[in-house]
């Protein structure tokens, strides 16, 4: 069978990425043998499968594996083409803001040299419900009765999408023409899901993120929210681009019946607490994490039954709906995002800086930071906030929710009352604490984003008992387990001086004191020699412990290189402002500090170079006076010698030569001073 190719504009936009890897891994003709297969029982079809070529939103990026030909979206020319060339040719309305008018273009391209078609072509637009935002119930005493695609006629859009609904009218009346060399296709889409989310990536990020206490339901949530895995999606096109369904405007959307409400309380409980809050629609315009789009798109209010995809073989991953699919869809949602928890175990000496450390570390990858104090004082104002429940008036007809909450009060203040008793000048039982912590670690924010612990447990035992599964004490629980664990090393008298040197202010009212580190220090080399250490524990399980020397590493930065980058989601947009403008403070202060520093040195450089002129000046002046000293007393003999004997006789010579005048100078000269020459003893 032959090759075919399909054109996808913006192919690297949420939709257009899952469908060109969609139909990049298809084979040709699979959904026209798909009933065959599903009555005999055949194995699935293997051959040839589609040649993906299109546009890109972001060209910079490399070119994914899956796309056979990446075309400039400015070059029209280009672009008609591969049009032209394309056996099938889909479109996103809603990929970009020009897509809707990209498309209508694209058609008419089509639709004009559809005549010098060797064969058919197939353009397929893809469309959003927000086409159908305003779209009255067609029964006004049946308001619950599903709207179906038959009616797409009567279809009144959402104010912001007018032209997305022209461009659907267009698409449609330019495959109406008989010679049938062009079809078009609008196929409507519920609201998208999986495949790490887009539209209900807000919802999925602040459950997982666990930075607010509930899930924001935009609206109330009561609304009615048609849903589709966009995997679906895509295989609902593949099944329409091979099987050429005769409805021409589809509705493509599961089985799933759920509120905007039912979904996020879901999508809360699976990664939260699951308690949501309601916030207005006023109040939602604010949310700068959720665009314009997707806050239309989840205050929609449809309910759809859509008949054209239910006769076609669509494969379906999740026909119930996102709700029934949550488990899979979080598990998808973390792959696609790579989201992974981090847990980590800082372990050391007193004052070796773990504490320091270990915040650092929290803060630079977002985790809880678990320690002792921290730990204790968390379930201290927990259990005291929840028993202030018993302080007010109990109400005379209280619900079944209420009671569970008076009840819950209780035994949060028994607790509370126990935990006081068995305090010990601060210090809690090991039982008590150890139990406290091994809650912290089954949180759903331990789960999701991962932990630091910070210098515990202190013992084997105890982390035999901290990490072990809940119904065998004997075995780790590999959900609990570190996956690196760091411990910082220092002698004794480095610790000393280090403690010994800190300020008051920061010694007063902790266990810094000389007593109070001979005594820590002195536990913990009892608690952890060579053969009884907590690291064995965590070597033995061959999470091999990772030594650091506190004189000789920063052990912020060995830690951070060693567990490389984050694996979850970065600064949101106002935090990495703030880090931003930090950095360039800081920045700003190095470079005017490196200028200055400059400055000076080629001040003192200049000055020195100065001084060094000088002195050289005054040393070759007095080099020059010596010597013409020295030439002038070297020479003085020679002077005297000339002047007693020479200068007479050659100033007598000179004064004949001038006297006679003779034809030749020299000779009458030297035969002068040859005939007068003096004779010297």
């Amino acid at each position: 069978m032959a090759t075919k190719t399909v054109f996808i504009a913006n192919a690297d936009s949420y939709l257009g990425r899952n469908l060109g890897q969609h139909l990049a891994k298809a084979v040709i003709g699979s959904k026209q043998e798909a009933a065959e297969e599903a009555e005999e029982g055949e194995e699935a079809p293997t051959g040839p499968t589609y040649t993906v070529v299109g546009t890109r939103l972001n060209s910079s990026e490399p070119k994914p594996a899956w796309l056979a030909q990446d075309i400039e979206a400015n070059n029209k020319d280009a672009v008609q083409a591969a049009l032209l060339s394309a056996d099938y040719v889909v479109y996103d309305l809603f990929s970009s803001e020009a897509a809707a008018d990209d498309a209508t273009w694209a058609v008419g391209v089509l639709e004009a040299e559809a005549g010098n078609f060797g064969s058919a072509k197939t353009f397929l637009a893809l469309s959003q419900l927000l086409t159908w935002g305003r779209t009255q119930p067609s029964d006004p005493d049946d308001p619950d009765l599903p709207l179906s695609e038959e009616e797409y006629k009567r279809r009144r859009p959402h104010s912001s999408y007018k032209v997305h609904t022209n461009a659907e009218k267009v698409i449609i009346k330019a495959g109406k023409k008989e010679d049938g060399k062009l079809k078009t296709y609008v196929i409507n889409s519920g609201v998208l899901y999986g495949a790490g989310e887009n539209v209900f990536h807000g919802l999925f990020k602040t459950a997982w993120q666990l930075q607010q206490p509930e899930v924001p339901v935009y609206g109330g949530g009561e609304n009615a929210l048609p849903t589709i895995h966009v995997l679906d999606l895509c295989d609902v096109v593949l099944c329409v681009l091979e099987t050429g369904p005769a409805t021409r405007y589809i509705v493509a959307t599961d089985e799933g019946q759920y509120s905007l409400g039912d979904i996020a309380r879901a999508v809360s409980e699976a990664l939260d607490s699951g308690k949501v809050r309601a916030v207005r629609k006023e109040d939602a315009l604010l949310d700068t994490t959720c665009s314009q789009l997707q806050l239309d798109t989840l205050l929609l209010n449809l309910k759809f039954d859509a008949a054209t995809v239910k006769e076609l073989a669509v494969e379906w991953r999740c026909s119930g709906g996102l709700v029934e699919a949550l488990p899979a869809l979080v598990d998808e949602y973390k792959q696609a995002r790579n989201l992974q928890a981090v847990k980590i175990v800082i372990a050391g000496p007193p004052a070796s800086g773990k504490s320091t450390t270990a915040r650092d570390i929290a803060r630079h990858y977002k985790l809880p930071h678990l320690h002792l104090r921290g730990v204790i004082a968390e379930r201290i104002a927990r259990l005291t906030a929840s028993a202030a429940l018993l302080d007010q008036p109990r109400p005379e007809d209280a619900t079944e929710e209420q009671e569970q909450a008076l009840e819950q009060a209780q035994a949060d203040k028994d607790e509370l009352e126990a935990m006081q008793a068995s305090c010990d000048n601060g210090r809690y039982p090991d039982s008590d604490v150890l139990a406290w912590f091994q809650e912290r670690l089954r949180t759903r924010a331990c789960r999701n984003q991962g932990y630091v612990l910070d210098g515990y447990p202190k013992t084997e035992a105890m982390a035999k008992l901290l990490f072990a599964e809940p119904e065998n004490a004997d075995n780790p629980d590999p959900a609990l387990l570190p996956e690196f664990v760091f411990a910082l090393d220092a002698s004794d008298e480095f610790l000393r001086d280090r403690v010994m040197n800190m300020p008051e202010a920061e010694v007063q009212g902790t266990h810094n004191t000389e007593d109070g580190f001979n005594r820590r220090i002195a536990q913990y080399r009892a608690q952890n020699t060579d053969d009884n250490t907590v690291l064995n524990f965590y070597d033995f399980l061959e999470i091999h412990p990772d030594h650091i020397d506190v004189t000789k590493a920063d052990p912020v930065l060995h830690i951070t290189k060693a567990v490389g980058p984050a694996r979850n989601y970065g600064l949101a947009p106002a935090e990495q402002q703030e880090v931003d403008r930090i950095h360039a403070a800081k920045q700003a202060a190095v470079d005017q500090a490196e200028a200055e520093e400059k400055a000076a040195q080629m001040s003192a450089v200049a000055l020195q170079h100065a001084q060094q002129q000088e002195e050289w000046d005054h040393k070759l002046d007095e080099v020059r006076r010596q010597e013409k000293e020295m030439l002038e007393e070297q020479s003085l003999p020679l002077r005297n010698f000339l002047m007693k004997h020479v200068m007479p006789t050659l100033s007598k010579g000179l004064m004949e030569v001038c006297q006679a005048r003779p034809a030749d100078p020299v000779d009458f000269l030297a035969e002068f001073l040859f005939k007068n020459n003096p004779q010297i003893d």
